[in-house]
């Protein structure tokens, strides 16, 4: 799945919005038909195939691998600018609803990051990784994998180096063979994964978006796109907007310049990339790096949605990095290299890991009530009866299942008897 943003405190701008979008199908009209989720299933289909080809073989711009993923967007702006349109003019009836509208885009968005960063693009090097990169120096093949039973590991030698460095020409083929048993067993642990995020994210969902009223800007666009037009118009507020015609016009041609300069050197570039690090060359300043000014509207489209004090904490964070690094540089601090980001120290990584730590304690404790309702929904709680879960994606009962299964399973490699 495509990667998602931290909810935040909805800025009051849009609370009206969010407010609003809170009730899918209200009004009457189912939001999941039949043909939403046919197309929705379809356009999923078609990206699932067409990303590995854009992402490994062309390094095309993601289509799904991004924060923001482009391609279930499109699907949901040619029906609403385009289908609909025409449907409105001529077969009003037929026309898409704001809810069937975001049930396809949510069907492309889920199934769409699974063959990029959503899984894959990480989950099957990291199978073959440790037997191809292991050497008589690292000795990882034993130190990573020695408890790890023989039918998790790659055992075709040939197969793990050709998934990295190819076939000859003429000789390309997928090795079935020595692929079918890791990915069997793997692909248990990718299940397992995908039953604890649904699990989570319905445990959440109500504290989140009812109780903390939560924005999420990612989601703000999907959801005043799909907004139904109002009077005689064939499109809504959104799409009537000369700012928004404005705005995507000059991103779109921004995009489409450096695009065809990619394949096309003759055609001009459009400069968005200033490299600071070429006027900080003494030390310690020339131990900050990397330092650089990009232009990326997406994401000052994106920073207009967030609360002042979220986008003000994620440059003065940054900014706060790069002094501790200019401190250390100054004093000759031992800073090691990277642990987690690339291009990041350590010590970086471990103050990360830290405050994902104090964040997971802050949302247990404001979610406290909520959880101990979610936890007396159980058979046999002494409040099940009162506590409603109808509007929920999987009853309470069959998230504490679902997080019981997934996380109640011994990780490979566990080193007990029955994991060999």
């Amino acid at each position: 799945m495509g990667e998602v943003s931290a909810p935040t405190t909805a800025p009051a701008r849009l609370r009206g919005r969010a407010d609003a979008g809170e009730s899918v199908g209200e009004r009457g009209t189912r939001a999941v038909t039949p043909r939403a989720v046919l197309i929705g299933l379809i356009c999923a289909a078609f990206f699932c195939a067409v990303t590995p080809y854009n992402d490994f073989k062309i390094a095309a711009t993601y289509i799904a691998g991004t924060q923001f993923p482009i391609g279930a967007l499109f699907v949901e702006f040619f029906l609403v600018a385009v289908v609909n349109v025409i449907l409105r003019r001529f077969a009003p009836q037929l026309a898409f609803t704001r809810g069937e509208l975001l049930t396809v885009w949510t069907l492309i968005l889920v199934a769409s990051g699974l063959p990029s960063s959503g899984m894959m693009r990480y989950f099957i090097p990291h199978i073959v990784a440790p037997h191809y990169y292991s050497d008589a120096t690292n000795n990882w093949e034993a130190k990573i994998w020695a408890q790890a039973p023989a039918w998790l590991k790659m055992q075709d030698a040939d197969a793990a180096k050709a998934f990295f460095v190819g076939y000859p020409r003429g000789q390309e083929h997928v090795p079935w063979g020595a692929w079918a048993g890791p990915l069997f067993f793997w692909g248990i642990l990718a299940i397992l994964f995908l039953v604890a995020t649904f699990s989570v994210t319905n445990l959440l969902r109500r504290q989140w978006v009812e109780n903390e009223k939560f924005s999420f800007p990612l989601v703000t666009l999907p959801v005043l796109l799909a907004e139904e037009p109002t009077g005689k118009h064939l499109v809504n507020d959104l799409l009537r907007s000369p700012l928004m015609w404005v705005a995507f016009g000059l991103t779109t041609a921004l995009h489409t310049t450096k695009g065809l300069h990619q394949l096309y050197p003759s055609i001009p570039d459009i400069t968005t990339y200033y490299n600071l690090m070429e006027f900080l060359t003494v030390r310690p300043l020339n131990q900050i790096g990397p330092i650089d000014v990009r232009f990326y509207p997406l994401v000052i489209g994106l920073a207009y949605l967030l609360p002042a004090e979220v986008c003000f904490s994620l440059w003065f964070f940054h900014v706060f990095y790069k002094f501790e690094i200019l401190m250390g540089a100054q004093y000759n601090w031992d800073m090691p290299g990277t642990l987690g980001a690339y291009g990041y120290k350590q010590f970086h990584s471990l103050q990360a890991f830290g405050g994902a730590l104090a964040l997971l304690a802050w949302t247990c404790w404001t979610a406290r009530r909520h959880l101990r309702d979610f936890w007396e929904r159980r058979p046999g709680g002494p409040r099940a009866g009162e506590i409603d879960d109808s509007r929920e994606m999987m009853s309470y009962r069959a998230t504490l299942i679902g997080l019981a299964v997934s996380y109640g399973e011994s990780p490979p490699g566990c080193g007990r008897p029955e994991c060999r």
